[in-house]
């Protein structure tokens, strides 16, 4: 596993990473990171990895808890080893407008266990974990991730609706892009996006692409069911618009994934449609 992490990571051209797995390296929820075999070697031998490809946020499970870490780099031990002086790039809150900035090379990492959406269980001892800004046991939730450009939210939102925990991930200064050819070339980055939103009848669906192509746009509700689909047809590289209509297409309000496919090119948003 982790010579596929090592090479994929290797490979990845993205301006923001993501990684996701089971076991988290740092927790002191119903599973201890300091006595559990696999916690201890996803810490000792994984989180290095992460770490030296710049990943921006791991997530976890396992421990039926919600933990959020501070920005970190270099913690591999156990928690009592943990020292915020040396081993957090900002122990802050990383709440808007005090956000976590990451500037080239992009050091550090957020960590979340957000075991909590079906099962609230105890802590073990040590609870909070010294590298968690925010520990709780007190609500059933799940996380909410909005990426626009070089800025990420993340939110910790209770089965009640509120938002218990958040925190913003901002980052500064200039990355290649995946699809730039050489430093006189620009090429089409493809983009999408929904105006207006939220929505009440008409939407456009401004998209971007740079190939040419047969152009598919689908939208699916919140269970993933697909609710509109269309095939625009063959268009050229470059910016288009389609309106979709949601009278003729009996939407009900709630919120939608909107996914606009071109060849291997793949785009999503996220759109509010109200009454």
């Amino acid at each position: 596993m982790a010579t596929w992490l090592t090479a994929d990571l290797a490979a990845n051209t993205q301006r923001w990473t993501v990684v996701y797995f089971h076991h988290p390296p740092y927790s002191k929820g119903s599973h201890d990171s300091d006595a559990e075999t696999e916690l201890l070697q996803m810490r000792t031998n994984i989180i290095p990895i992460l770490e030296s490809y710049k990943v921006d946020l791991v997530l976890s499970g396992h421990s039926h808890s919600y933990e959020r870490s501070m920005m970190l780099k270099g913690h591999f031990g156990i928690e009592t080893s943990f020292n915020a002086a040396t081993m957090a790039v900002n122990s802050g809150s990383g709440v808007y407008p005090s956000s976590y900035v990451k500037t080239n090379p992009f050091n550090g990492t957020v960590y979340v266990v957000c075991g909590v959406s079906g099962q609230v269980g105890a802590s073990t001892p040590g609870w909070p974990h010294n590298a968690m800004y925010f520990s709780s046991l007190a609500y059933f939730g799940s996380l909410v991730i909005d990426v626009v450009g070089d800025r990420l939210d993340c939110k910790f939102l209770t089965s009640a609706g509120a938002i218990a925990d958040q925190f913003t991930i901002q980052k500064n200064g200039a990355t290649p892009p995946a699809n730039r050819l050489s430093d006189d070339e620009e090429v089409v980055v493809p983009t999408v996006s929904v105006y207006p939103n939220p929505a009440h009848n008409d939407m456009s669906v401004v998209y971007s692409t740079s190939n040419d192509g047969e152009t598919t746009i689908q939208m699916a509700d919140v269970t993933g069911r697909i609710v509109y689909e269309v095939s625009v047809g063959q268009e050229n590289a470059g910016d288009h618009t389609f309106t979709i209509n949601r009278d003729e297409n009996t939407m009900p309000a709630g919120i939608y994934l909107i996914k606009v496919s071109n060849g291997d090119e793949v785009k999503t948003t996220k759109v509010v449609v109200e009454d």
